[in-house]
């Protein structure tokens, strides 16, 4: 590396120093076992844990991290929170608060209100608890890593990977992982000359695969500010690429016998290293 880039980098790194010391950043864990499409989906076993084990592992093993939001109406996962790790601040979820839908139409214009939530009031929504929040966490956040619990192969290594470069970047607003085309090799888009119909783009006359650009795939932890809102498609986002071994989406069956595959494997690997050293 040149004298220059020596320099970009120390205060690259001196600046994401900072920034990190001068947030509050907090986990989300949150799930619902009750009226979803497979009950007890997060307690499903994954190499002898349930999912949302190992994801909160993930959490606990994040650097910068100073709590985790554990929020569940899970009794058993929430006692299982409180002996893993003094980082957790549980936060009450009924069986009510997880019955469907969790969202309702007061109309059919469209409109920015015409979608609202329907467990609030008078249920609320974590993100609407301000109080509650900080009083268990003993301050209040300003920025919210959410960890989805049917997503249990992500490292910390590569969670504290991302949180590095938000912090980094000077405009990001939220950051994401991604993977490198691996959903199918085809994506859709607008027609260039009739951009009111979609056309596949990939291998047909438009372009062929050396002209495809390249696609991501998001997934996993989100990191918002305290105020933000997730899943927003209008933020500026900073991604990091990681590998397959971390994808899992798990909803059925067949996803768990994937992920199981993968998680083996990664055991396998990882008593490999430890014997050799």
């Amino acid at each position: 590396m040149s004298g220059v880039e020596v320099t970009r980098a120390m205060y690259t790194k001196m600046k994401r120093e900072r920034r990190i010391k001068a947030n509050r950043i907090v986990g989300i864990i949150g799930f619902r076992q009750h009226f979803s499409s497979h009950p007890n989906r997060h307690s499903w076993d994954l190499c002898g844990h349930p999912l949302y084990w190992w994801v909160m592992k993930c959490a606990i093993e994040t650097k910068y991290i100073k709590k985790i939001l554990f929020w569940t109406e899970d009794k058993k996962a929430q006692d299982v929170a409180r002996k893993m790790s003094d980082k957790f601040a549980i936060i009450n979820r009924t069986v009510e608060e997880c019955r469907e839908p969790m969202w309702k139409f007061v109309d059919d214009l469209k409109s920015f209100n015409s979608r609202v939530n329907h467990i609030r009031p008078p249920f609320e929504f974590w993100a609407n608890r301000d109080e509650e929040v900080k009083e268990a966490l003993g301050f209040e956040p300003t920025l919210y890593v959410y960890f989805a619990t049917n997503q249990p192969l992500v490292r910390a290594e590569s969670v504290t990977r991302l949180i590095e470069a938000y912090f980094e970047d000077d405009i990001a607003e939220n950051a994401r992982m991604v993977l490198r085309d691996y959903q199918e090799p085809f994506f859709w888009t607008p027609d260039p000359a009739h951009p009111e119909y979609m056309i596949v783009w990939g291998f047909t006359g438009y372009a062929g695969r050396q002209a495809r650009p390249t696609t991501l795939t998001p997934f996993g932890p989100d990191i918002i500010t305290y105020r933000g809102r997730m899943h927003s498609m209008a933020y500026r986002t900073r991604y990091i690429i990681v590998g397959e071994d971390e994808y899992a989406d798990i909803h059925n069956e067949d996803d768990l016998e994937l992920a199981r595959v993968k998680m083996k494997r990664r055991i396998e690997n990882e008593q490999k290293e430890r014997e050799t050293v």
